[in-house]
Protein backbone atom coordinates (compact mmCIF):
# COMPACT_ATOMS: atom_id res chain seq x y z
CA UNK A 1 0.00 0.00 0.00
CA UNK A 2 2.37 2.05 0.79
CA UNK A 3 4.76 1.95 -1.96
CA UNK A 4 1.91 2.47 -4.64
CA UNK A 5 0.93 5.28 -2.41
CA UNK A 6 4.12 6.63 -2.86
CA UNK A 7 3.94 5.40 -6.82
CA UNK A 8 0.42 7.79 -7.06
CA UNK A 9 2.10 10.72 -5.53
CA UNK A 10 5.18 10.66 -7.77
CA UNK A 11 3.00 10.69 -10.72
CA UNK A 12 0.99 13.27 -9.60
CA UNK A 13 3.94 15.42 -8.89
CA UNK A 14 5.82 14.37 -12.45
CA UNK A 15 2.13 15.42 -14.31
CA UNK A 16 1.90 18.60 -12.70
CA UNK A 17 5.71 20.04 -13.83
CA UNK A 18 5.15 18.38 -17.16
CA UNK A 19 1.62 20.73 -16.61
CA UNK A 20 3.74 23.64 -15.20
CA UNK A 21 6.72 22.97 -17.97
CA UNK A 22 4.38 23.12 -20.74
CA UNK A 23 2.23 26.31 -19.90
CA UNK A 24 6.21 28.18 -19.71
CA UNK A 25 7.40 26.65 -22.71
CA UNK A 26 4.16 26.57 -25.31
CA UNK A 27 3.80 30.59 -25.60
CA UNK A 28 7.78 30.88 -26.30
CA UNK A 29 7.52 27.83 -29.00
CA UNK A 30 4.87 28.96 -30.27
CA UNK A 31 6.29 32.49 -30.97
CA UNK A 32 9.76 31.43 -32.08
CA UNK A 33 9.25 30.31 -35.61
CA UNK A 34 7.07 33.48 -36.40
CA UNK A 35 10.48 35.80 -35.11
CA UNK A 36 12.36 33.42 -37.23
CA UNK A 37 10.84 34.37 -40.34
CA UNK A 38 12.82 36.19 -43.13
CA UNK A 39 10.93 38.88 -44.92
CA UNK A 40 11.64 38.99 -48.60
CA UNK A 41 9.66 41.98 -49.32
CA UNK A 42 6.68 43.51 -47.64
CA UNK A 43 6.49 46.36 -50.01
CA UNK A 44 7.02 48.81 -47.64
CA UNK A 45 4.50 52.08 -47.98
CA UNK A 46 7.73 54.52 -47.43
CA UNK A 47 9.04 53.58 -50.40
CA UNK A 48 5.04 53.24 -52.68
CA UNK A 49 5.38 54.11 -56.38
CA UNK A 50 2.40 53.78 -58.17
CA UNK A 51 2.34 52.59 -61.10
CA UNK A 52 5.84 51.03 -61.38
CA UNK A 53 5.51 49.60 -65.28
CA UNK A 54 2.92 50.03 -68.30
CA UNK A 55 3.25 48.20 -70.93
CA UNK A 56 7.17 47.32 -70.32
CA UNK A 57 8.03 44.15 -71.86
CA UNK A 58 11.06 42.55 -70.43
CA UNK A 59 13.08 44.86 -69.32
CA UNK A 60 13.05 45.88 -65.39
CA UNK A 61 12.13 48.41 -63.51
CA UNK A 62 14.83 48.87 -60.87
CA UNK A 63 13.65 49.94 -57.57
CA UNK A 64 16.16 50.36 -54.72
CA UNK A 65 15.27 50.66 -50.93
CA UNK A 66 18.23 50.96 -48.82
CA UNK A 67 18.21 50.85 -45.02
CA UNK A 68 17.80 47.53 -42.63
CA UNK A 69 14.32 48.71 -41.44
CA UNK A 70 13.22 48.98 -45.51
CA UNK A 71 12.03 45.38 -45.22
CA UNK A 72 13.57 45.21 -49.20
CA UNK A 73 15.92 41.98 -48.80
CA UNK A 74 19.31 42.99 -50.89
CA UNK A 75 17.43 46.49 -51.47
CA UNK A 76 16.74 45.72 -54.39
CA UNK A 77 13.30 44.92 -56.38
CA UNK A 78 13.41 44.41 -60.43
CA UNK A 79 9.87 44.33 -61.68
CA UNK A 80 9.45 43.52 -65.39
CA UNK A 81 6.46 42.62 -67.46
CA UNK A 82 6.40 40.22 -70.16
CA UNK A 83 4.44 38.00 -72.87
CA UNK A 84 2.28 40.88 -73.03
CA UNK A 85 -0.32 40.49 -75.19
CA UNK A 86 -2.75 43.48 -75.92
CA UNK A 87 -6.52 43.06 -75.91
CA UNK A 88 -7.63 45.85 -77.99
CA UNK A 89 -8.87 49.22 -76.51
CA UNK A 90 -6.64 50.35 -73.57
CA UNK A 91 -4.66 47.04 -73.57
CA UNK A 92 -2.73 48.67 -70.15
CA UNK A 93 -0.79 46.58 -67.48
CA UNK A 94 -0.02 48.44 -64.67
CA UNK A 95 2.22 47.19 -61.53
CA UNK A 96 3.04 49.10 -58.98
CA UNK A 97 3.71 49.29 -54.90
CA UNK A 98 0.23 50.93 -53.15
CA UNK A 99 0.52 52.96 -50.08
CA UNK A 100 -2.23 51.79 -47.82
CA UNK A 101 -3.46 51.27 -44.56
CA UNK A 102 -1.87 49.67 -42.06
CA UNK A 103 0.04 47.82 -44.71
CA UNK A 104 1.02 48.79 -48.37
CA UNK A 105 0.60 45.66 -50.91
CA UNK A 106 2.22 44.94 -54.32
CA UNK A 107 -0.46 45.52 -57.06
CA UNK A 108 -1.15 44.17 -60.77
CA UNK A 109 -3.79 45.18 -62.81
CA UNK A 110 -4.79 44.58 -66.85
CA UNK A 111 -7.30 45.83 -68.82
CA UNK A 112 -10.20 43.61 -70.75
CA UNK A 113 -8.78 40.67 -72.84
CA UNK A 114 -5.08 42.17 -72.40
CA UNK A 115 -2.57 39.59 -70.83
CA UNK A 116 0.91 39.56 -69.23
CA UNK A 117 3.03 37.82 -66.92
CA UNK A 118 5.30 39.50 -64.27
CA UNK A 119 8.30 38.86 -62.84
CA UNK A 120 9.55 39.91 -59.23
CA UNK A 121 14.10 39.25 -58.95
CA UNK A 122 16.04 39.75 -56.08
CA UNK A 123 19.58 39.42 -55.83
CA UNK A 124 21.44 42.60 -54.68
CA UNK A 125 23.02 43.89 -57.99
CA UNK A 126 22.14 47.34 -60.03
CA UNK A 127 22.44 45.79 -62.76
CA UNK A 128 19.53 45.02 -65.18
CA UNK A 129 21.03 42.26 -66.60
CA UNK A 130 21.38 40.69 -62.70
CA UNK A 131 24.89 40.32 -62.81
CA UNK A 132 27.10 39.52 -60.43
CA UNK A 133 23.94 38.48 -57.73
CA UNK A 134 25.08 38.45 -54.31
CA UNK A 135 21.66 37.61 -51.89
CA UNK A 136 23.99 35.51 -50.18
CA UNK A 137 21.09 34.25 -47.79
CA UNK A 138 21.03 31.52 -45.66
CA UNK A 139 17.84 29.56 -45.96
CA UNK A 140 18.77 26.22 -44.00
CA UNK A 141 16.29 27.30 -41.64
CA UNK A 142 13.65 28.90 -43.47
CA UNK A 143 13.33 26.73 -46.51
CA UNK A 144 10.25 27.49 -47.40
CA UNK A 145 9.11 30.74 -49.30
CA UNK A 146 5.04 32.08 -48.85
CA UNK A 147 3.96 34.74 -50.54
CA UNK A 148 0.51 35.93 -49.18
CA UNK A 149 -1.96 37.12 -51.27
CA UNK A 150 -5.12 40.09 -50.15
CA UNK A 151 -7.02 40.16 -53.38
CA UNK A 152 -7.05 38.48 -56.76
CA UNK A 153 -9.80 38.12 -59.44
CA UNK A 154 -9.56 35.79 -62.10
CA UNK A 155 -11.03 36.00 -65.71
CA UNK A 156 -12.64 33.11 -67.81
CA UNK A 157 -12.57 31.15 -63.94
CA UNK A 158 -9.15 30.80 -64.71
CA UNK A 159 -5.90 29.92 -62.33
CA UNK A 160 -3.07 31.97 -61.41
CA UNK A 161 0.15 30.08 -61.88
CA UNK A 162 2.89 31.29 -59.70
CA UNK A 163 6.42 30.35 -59.73
CA UNK A 164 9.51 30.85 -57.31
CA UNK A 165 12.84 30.31 -58.54
CA UNK A 166 15.88 30.05 -56.20
CA UNK A 167 19.90 29.72 -57.54
CA UNK A 168 23.06 29.55 -55.63
CA UNK A 169 24.53 31.20 -58.49
CA UNK A 170 25.45 27.51 -59.82
CA UNK A 171 22.48 25.39 -59.44
CA UNK A 172 18.65 26.08 -59.76
CA UNK A 173 15.29 25.15 -58.63
CA UNK A 174 11.62 25.72 -59.36
CA UNK A 175 8.47 25.17 -57.62
CA UNK A 176 5.31 26.36 -59.39
CA UNK A 177 1.45 26.69 -57.45
CA UNK A 178 -1.61 27.61 -58.47
CA UNK A 179 -3.83 30.37 -56.69
CA UNK A 180 -7.09 28.68 -57.76
CA UNK A 181 -10.09 30.90 -55.99
CA UNK A 182 -11.13 34.43 -55.46
CA UNK A 183 -9.37 36.07 -52.83
CA UNK A 184 -10.36 39.17 -51.17
CA UNK A 185 -9.93 41.19 -47.52
CA UNK A 186 -10.12 40.65 -45.17
CA UNK A 187 -9.29 37.00 -46.28
CA UNK A 188 -5.51 36.14 -47.26
CA UNK A 189 -4.62 33.53 -49.12
CA UNK A 190 -1.01 32.35 -48.72
CA UNK A 191 0.76 29.95 -51.81
CA UNK A 192 3.38 28.19 -49.99
CA UNK A 193 6.90 27.43 -52.23
CA UNK A 194 8.66 24.03 -50.29
CA UNK A 195 12.86 23.62 -51.05
CA UNK A 196 13.68 22.02 -48.46
CA UNK A 197 16.20 18.97 -48.92
CA UNK A 198 18.41 21.14 -51.13
CA UNK A 199 15.97 20.72 -53.93
CA UNK A 200 17.73 20.93 -57.31
CA UNK A 201 21.17 20.66 -55.97
CA UNK A 202 20.85 24.59 -54.61
CA UNK A 203 22.47 25.27 -51.95
CA UNK A 204 20.65 26.57 -49.27
CA UNK A 205 23.44 28.40 -46.75
CA UNK A 206 24.10 30.41 -49.78
CA UNK A 207 21.18 31.56 -52.00
CA UNK A 208 22.34 34.39 -54.70
CA UNK A 209 18.82 35.46 -56.10
CA UNK A 210 15.31 34.67 -55.68
CA UNK A 211 12.48 34.71 -58.57
CA UNK A 212 9.07 35.47 -58.97
CA UNK A 213 6.67 35.00 -61.56
CA UNK A 214 2.90 35.64 -61.87
CA UNK A 215 1.30 34.07 -64.74
CA UNK A 216 -2.27 35.56 -64.22
CA UNK A 217 -4.27 35.10 -67.50
CA UNK A 218 -6.22 37.81 -69.17
CA UNK A 219 -7.85 40.38 -67.80
CA UNK A 220 -6.90 39.02 -64.23
CA UNK A 221 -5.80 41.59 -61.08
CA UNK A 222 -4.11 40.91 -57.89
CA UNK A 223 -2.48 42.11 -54.54
CA UNK A 224 0.45 40.37 -52.68
CA UNK A 225 1.10 41.48 -49.34
CA UNK A 226 4.17 40.15 -48.68
CA UNK A 227 6.95 37.80 -49.77
CA UNK A 228 8.57 35.31 -46.66
CA UNK A 229 11.01 32.67 -45.99
CA UNK A 230 9.49 30.56 -43.21
CA UNK A 231 10.76 27.43 -41.33
CA UNK A 232 9.32 23.98 -42.35
CA UNK A 233 6.16 23.34 -40.14
CA UNK A 234 7.92 19.91 -39.15
CA UNK A 235 10.93 21.89 -38.09
CA UNK A 236 8.77 24.42 -35.70
CA UNK A 237 7.23 21.35 -34.32
CA UNK A 238 10.45 19.71 -33.50
CA UNK A 239 11.65 23.49 -31.82
CA UNK A 240 8.36 23.20 -29.77
CA UNK A 241 9.33 19.95 -28.51
CA UNK A 242 12.86 21.18 -27.67
CA UNK A 243 12.05 24.30 -25.94
CA UNK A 244 9.37 22.04 -23.96
CA UNK A 245 11.95 19.30 -22.60
CA UNK A 246 14.57 22.30 -21.88
CA UNK A 247 11.27 23.32 -19.83
CA UNK A 248 10.77 20.38 -17.98
CA UNK A 249 14.70 19.69 -17.48
CA UNK A 250 15.22 23.15 -15.80
CA UNK A 251 11.98 22.83 -13.44
CA UNK A 252 13.41 19.12 -12.44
Amino acid sequence: MMRGGKSRAATRVGVSAWVGALAWALPLAWALPATAQITIDNFNAANATWPKDQNTIGNPEIEFVPGAGADLIGEYRKTSIYDFTPGGGISRVEVGVFPSVPESFLEYISSVNTDAALKLRYDASADPGGANPNLNLDMTANPRIDIVFSYFDYANSLPMDVQVTISDGTNSASVVQQLAAIVAMPTLSTLSFDFSGGLGGVDLSDVDWIEVDFDPGAAADFRVQSILAVPEPASAGLLALGVLAAAHRRRR
